[in-house]
């Protein structure tokens, strides 16, 4: 399953967009058409280890996981809040 996470700041005929995925699946049923080259996919690995995978939009309109300058993956540990704690923070 996937959720989008941000629309808007349009780019021309497309907005930017940004996604969040609990399986590597999801990524491609995701339809990009109307999405702005620069949006993000992320993917959050479902393995408990906390890691999130980055995907850029290119210009040529595919999805490419982020590497920085140094040619590391986007692979990195974050601290991801359960859902007792999100339904918390929003207080619902």
């Amino acid at each position: 399953m996937y959720k989008l996470i941000v629309w808007g700041q349009t780019h021309g005929k497309y907005n930017h967009a940004e996604f969040i995925c609990d399986s590597q699946d999801d990524i491609e049923t995701i339809d990009m058409s109307k999405c702005a080259p620069g949006s993000i996919v992320y993917y959050v690995e479902g393995d408990g280890s906390k890691k999130v995978r980055k995907y850029i939009l290119t210009p040529s309109r595919t999805l490419v996981e982020f590497v920085d300058g140094a040619g590391s993956s986007s692979t990195v540990d974050v601290d991801i809040a359960t859902t007792a704690e999100t339904s918390s923070y929003l207080n619902i």
